[in-house]
């Protein structure tokens, strides 16, 4: 029966907005380059054309690398007109959905390749205050603050998220628009 309801409900939701944020492009080659050498172990070297396995591998790798490993987060709407944040958590093979009406407090921060700070916002728990992370992403992040009702959850808990976005812009006017005011 939960399937049911999980296949209804995404049919019944629209992408609004969606980003995805990538890695820079020299991360990506280092990726590729051991996804190519991992994989040129199982090439048989025997085969008449060796020489096209060294060119055929690390191109495949590259593209595996590039739309494979990255954040996606995007912002849908469902029959009833009510928003959601989705982010993807990779611990569950699940996404986080946040909708709009919950959201206190959003803000923009930096993602840089060593130096990020462990910042947490005022009024959120640390305990409740996650960090998605992307080796060799630099740039915009966005921070949201969220309080889901007490009835829903039986606490009065303010938690928040910080997630790579690329067009964190784009994301913070649109939540404006909608919910923030």
């Amino acid at each position: 029966m939960q399937v049911i309801n999980s296949l209804y409900a995404m049919l019944n939701t629209r992408t609004v907005a969606i980003q995805t944020a990538r890695r820079v492009l020299w991360v990506n080659l280092i990726l590729t380059f051991l996804v190519s050498v991992f994989s040129l172990f199982f090439v048989p070297f025997f085969h008449e054309n060796t020489m096209g396995w060294f060119v055929v591998i690390p191109v495949v790798g590259y593209i595996l690398v590039y739309y494979s490993m990255s954040f996606r987060s995007k912002i849908t709407v469902d029959k009833a007109f009510n928003y959601t944040i989705c982010i993807p958590d990779h611990s569950s093979n699940t996404s986080r959905k946040i909708p709009l009406e919950y959201i206190t407090h959003i803000e923009i921060c930096e993602y840089r390749l060593f130096n990020n700070s462990n910042y947490y916002p005022c009024g959120v728990d640390q305990s409740y205050f996650y960090t998605k992370t992307m080796f060799g992403y630099i740039g915009l992040g966005l921070i949201v603050c969220y309080k889901i009702p007490k009835s829903l959850s039986g606490d009065s808990i303010t938690r928040g998220i910080c997630f790579p976005e690329s067009k964190a812009n784009e994301f913070l006017k649109f939540v404006k628009e909608n919910t923030l005011g």
